[in-house]
């Protein structure tokens, strides 16, 4: 044990032993050891069988190669016994030399690599909490670690990364002596998890520490894998020094090279094929090592906790993504959160309907690659439902209560997440709360939670909640405004779970059909299939039709049921905000003249966003199809035609993100941009991107396409929930079967 981390741990033992008492009493079963499963004990012995096999027969190759060397040179010098003169002695003497200079090179070749196989990453720059500083933590640790039989780790470390992991310290070396472990928790983890769902991930990685030997035979085929990777992909002083003599001007010079380039060519594809099936080897064994740590997990927490929480990760690391983008646009002013997985946690809460159904769908996926370093989602949340676990654990807190002190973690973290990031420049930057740099969400949260509560589904970002009307204006009959806010109720009583349960489906049409407008783009370039990298769910023209068809009918079916609970949504909201307007209705409802005045903003706001609709929608699909195209652009067969489209494709994108931004320019902003802008377009369309700067004008239409749904959802919400307090208020002072006071009076009036 380190020196350093010796004096850590005994200043920190007594704090220990007053944590764990705090979450003592979660700990609510006997632990029961994980009985390993056949296909896990098959694959430790198929690579502890390649692992013997593969460097012997590596090695054995390079002695092979060393003794022909030997064998030519001292069995074949008869050849240069010869009365030939001239150039025909030359010939001679290279055909003698050049069988050992190419034995030669094709062993240097062949142990390169090896000075890459203990070699170990080092963790000089990692954050590492000690137990003086988080005294909590690691007692929770030492308790699950002991109730579970494993090994507890000698160091952790924390990053902001949406991930946590297992590791063997001592890099290459560290595979073949003590087992020395360490634990990497990624705070956004933390932030965004409860306490339960936090500790089935730590059962998860201490389920990957109890894995000795699986973990060295993956810690093993990873570095030989990487040993043959080297040999068979990477270039370097050899291959350069071959490509010199092919250049040479001298006949026997470029003939030694073609004939060391041919050699090594041979080389390379034998170790391709080993390196392919050690690789294939190490991801089996990868594979069955996660099926077990899921079983720890499923068996700490219990299955509904363990397969409730990968949604939530999904949607934390789609969060992540989001903030990234809110940073980039902060880096501008040189300012940054100092707390980054607060900023991931609460972006992770506000996630679009769109993206959580795409989450949804990535949750399910049951696809797994033959090189896949871990199974599908789907099938490992299947495998832990078959487990019917209960768990042993049980802690309904924030999994930020297992921190000492998660504020100071959180910013160290930080820092070092944003050093790695910027450099030299994190030296100029200011760091402040992500609460005071991107304003505080909780209401913002609160509202959009409450618009399923309100409309009984979420509505989709291109399929919105639209108002079509540019002000509020007094109803003429209050009664019969009460009335229709009455009957859409009623509506969405049943139109709403309707419309939630359609929308899943049609989210997956409308994506499919969206990438069939993209698609065309690619085959008319004479290309017959997509890149897999953009999964789309077809992968030519034929595959698209069918595909198309299918969309067009799940589209079909879905969105009269979604535009019957929108319309209701509708009146319901329309009318409510109508009531405010009622005259003397502050009588009643104290608050309305207020919530009338930021009503009428957001109104006009959303009647500028709805306006603005049908274009984006545009620059949404023509976004998508220069999406599918860029990969071609520089692509040495197809640059020039994959170019004719894409150039006046994306100038038509620099041309609708400059319209879009001067028409929404008129339009007030209920929200204040990071620049202060007062205006829409001004909080949207962050940037002008200069003409046939590609990356700038891909950047600006993805940006705009964000921040348009982004903010149509806030101006939504805010109204929702201005008129759910209506409702609220109203119906309070209403009696069981009239309209509201008000209304009653207006209507004895007439």
């Amino acid at each position: 044990m380190r020196e350093e981390e010796a004096r850590h741990i005994a200043s920190a033992d007594g704090h220990m032993e007053g944590s764990a008492a705090m979450f003592a009493q979660a700990f609510t079963g006997r632990w029961k050891p994980v009985w390993r499963a056949p296909g896990y004990q098959f694959a430790l012995f198929a690579s502890a069988l390649f692992m013997t096999l593969m460097p012997l027969l590596y090695l054995a190759s390079i002695g092979a190669i060393g003794w022909l060397v030997y064998w030519h040179f001292t069995h074949d010098a008869g050849m240069l016994n010869t009365r030939a003169g001239g150039r025909a002695i030359l010939f001679l003497l290279l055909v003698y030399l050049l069988p050992g200079i190419a034995g030669v090179v094709l062993i240097l070749f062949l142990l390169r690599p090896l000075l890459f196989l203990f070699s170990g990453s080092s963790d000089e720059d990692a954050i590492e909490v000690f137990p003086r500083e988080e005294p909590r933590l690691f007692a929770f640790v030492e308790s699950v670690c002991n109730t579970m039989g494993a090994p507890v780790p000698e160091r952790i470390f924390i990053d902001c990364n949406v991930n946590a992991a297992a590791q063997l310290l001592g890099g290459g070396f560290g595979l073949l002596g003590r087992r020395r472990l360490a634990l990497h928790i990624g705070l956004p983890l933390v932030a965004g998890l409860n306490a339960t769902e936090f500790a089935g991930i730590l059962a998860h990685e201490f389920g990957h520490f109890s894995q000795g030997a699986g973990m060295r035979a993956t810690g093993i085929l990873n570095r030989m894998s990487r040993w043959m990777g080297i040999a068979a992909y990477d270039r370097g002083s050899i291959d350069e020094g071959i490509a010199g003599m092919m250049k040479s001007e001298t006949p026997s010079i470029v003939i030694i090279g073609m004939v060391l380039m041919i050699c090594i060519g041979i080389a390379r594809l034998v170790l391709k094929a080993v390196f392919f099936f050690g690789f294939g080897v190490s991801r089996v064994m990868g594979r069955r090592m996660e099926f077990d740590a899921d079983a720890h997990q499923t068996r700490f927490v219990g299955s509904k906790a363990a397969t409730e929480s990968w949604a939530k990760i999904f949607g934390l690391t789609e969060a992540q993504r989001l903030a990234d983008v809110k940073i980039a646009e902060q880096w501008k002013n040189r300012t940054l959160p100092e707390d980054f997985p607060a900023l991931v946690a609460s972006t992770a809460r506000r996630l679009s309907p769109d993206a959580k159904a795409s989450i949804k769908r990535a949750v399910e996926d049951t696809h797994t690659g033959w090189f896949d370093t871990h199974p599908a989602t789907g099938v490992r949340i299947r495998a832990m439902n078959a487990l019917d676990e209960n768990g042993v654990f049980r802690l309904d807190e924030p999994a930020t209560t297992l921190f000492t002190n998660f504020a100071d973690a959180s910013k160290k973290a930080s820092y070092a997440f944003f050093k790695e990031r910027v450099g030299e420049f994190i030296f100029s930057a200011t760091f402040v709360r992500a609460a005071d740099l991107f304003g505080s969400h909780e209401e913002e949260d609160a509202r959009a939670a409450a618009v399923p509560a309100f409309l009984g589904f979420e509505p989709a970002d291109w399929r919105p909640l639209t108002l079509r009307m540019d002000a509020i204006e007094p109803p003429s009959d209050p009664k019969a405004c009460w009335e229709r806010v009455r009957a859409a109720r009623q509506t969405l009583s049943a139109a709403g779970p309707a419309a939630a349960g359609a929308m899943d489906e049609y989210l997956a049409s409308d994506r499919t059909l969206l990438q069939t407008e993209a698609a065309p783009t690619v085959f008319g370039l004479g290309i017959s299939s997509i890149k897999k990298e953009f999964q789309f769910n077809f992968s030519n023209a034929r595959s698209m039709a069918a595909a198309k068809d299918k969309a067009i009918e799940i589209a079909s079916r879905t969105s009269a049921t979604i535009d019957d609970a929108l319309d209701a949504g509708a009146a319901r909201v329309t009318a409510n905000l109508r009531m405010l307007a009622v005259p003397g209705i502050e009588k009643r409802f104290p608050e309305a003249p207020k919530l009338l005045a930021r009503a009428q903003v957001l109104v006009k706001a959303e009647a500028g966003l709805r306006r603005a609709f049908p274009q984006m929608k545009q620059l949404r699909e023509n976004f998508q199809r220069a999406l599918v195209l860029l990969p071609y652009v520089d692509d040495s067969g197809m640059k020039d035609k994959a170019r004719e489209v894409f150039r006046p494709l994306t100038d038509t994108l620099r041309d609708a993100v400059i319209g879009l931004r001067q028409d929404l320019g008129g339009v007030k902003s209920p929200f204040p941009g990071p620049d202060g802008d007062t205006n829409l377009g001004g909080l949207i369309f962050r940037e002008t991107p200069a003409w046939r700067e590609y990356d700038q004008i891909l950047g600006a239409a993805s940006d705009a396409i964000e921040k348009f749904a982004e903010t149509q959802r806030r101006v939504m919400s805010e109204l929702v929930d201005i008129a759910s307090r209506t409702e609220t208020a109203l119906r309070s002072q209403s009696s069981a079967r009239s309209e509201p006071t008000e209304a009653r009076s207006a209507s004895r009036s007439r």
